[in-house]
């Protein structure tokens, strides 16, 4: 109780407006490590001063990264070999944008999509049909849609704001695909091509490119060699082919770093490359 209660007066006296306090209280919050969080989490949930709750929640994001960090370590050090690997390490880089998130928040939901139109899927006739069904749940009756508007907010690049906001770029739209499609067993499969990531469906050796940019629309491979060329990229056939989770992730890394970048965020830009040098750390392959 004691010690509850000076974990309580090291909090208040973070919120002194006088600098000096603050950095001095900050070393002995951070010495607490994580057991610290559950009472500066509920402090920042009680004030309703914008700089105090932003203050708070800069000192979670100190507490909690390493352990963010630790877990990704293990996430990917076996592999992402397997789609549901690849939702595991990604639902964790949810925690850049709320350090307290509990990931298993966007599994459930997940499994939640899934179920809502696993029904509709049983009578179709084949695979394809079984597609367009899927699509249309997703992008007509759910209102997925790609984000033109705000193209590089960083929202855009993580899995639980996609699923809120039903909007994202071509890669977080594609994972939203991928992971419903690994509930469903529909056989989608990412295509890492330069500039606009696609999504390829292959059923019995029938295989479509698909833009989830576009609602899902299929698109041709003259159509990609076009827009490639357009943006001065020469097309290449491993451009096309499916492409290992790992590849997903790494790709998916960038993404939220150039996003922070460009957001002037230069405190998650740092988190970011630190979990690609994990990322690239580790030999195993996805």
């Amino acid at each position: 109780m004691a010690d509850a209660r000076k974990l309580e007066s090291l909090i208040t006296l973070y919120l002194d407006p006088d600098p000096k306090i603050r950095d001095m209280v900050q070393d002995h919050l951070l010495e607490y490590g994580e057991s610290a969080v559950p009472a500066i989490d509920q402090a920042r949930s009680g004030t309703k001063v914008e700089e105090e709750r932003e203050r708070l929640s800069s000192i979670l994001y100190e507490l909690t990264f390493p352990g963010l960090l630790e877990e990704f370590a293990h996430a990917v050090s076996a592999g992402v070999h397997e789609m549901h690997q690849l939702e595991e390490a990604v639902c964790l880089l949810s925690r850049l944008d709320e350090p307290t998130f509990r990931t298993d928040w966007i599994r459930r939901k997940l499994d939640y999509l899934a179920e809502q139109v696993r029904p509709s899927l049983a009578g179709a006739a084949h695979q394809t049909e079984r597609m367009e069904i899927f699509f249309r749940h997703l992008f007509q009756d759910l209102h997925f849609q790609g984000d033109r508007t705000r193209y590089h907010d960083p929202e855009n690049g993580l899995l639980h704001r996609v699923i809120d906001r039903r909007k994202g770029i071509p890669l977080s739209l594609s994972l939203v695909v991928l992971f419903l499609a690994q509930r469903l067993d529909l056989p989608f499969h990412g295509v890492n091509m330069p500039i606009h990531f696609l999504l390829m469906f292959d059923a019995k050796g029938r295989r479509l490119l698909i833009d989830p940019f576009d609602e899902g629309a299929i698109i041709t491979l003259e159509q990609c060699h076009t827009f490639l060329r357009h943006n001065n990229v020469a097309p290449r056939p491993e451009f096309f082919e499916p492409c290992p989770n790992r590849e997903i992730l790494a790709r998916h890394l960038r993404n939220l770093r150039n996003s922070y970048e460009m957001a002037g965020d230069e405190a998650r830009k740092g988190r970011v490359l630190q979990l690609m040098s994990v990322l690239s750390a580790t030999r195993a392959e996805g």
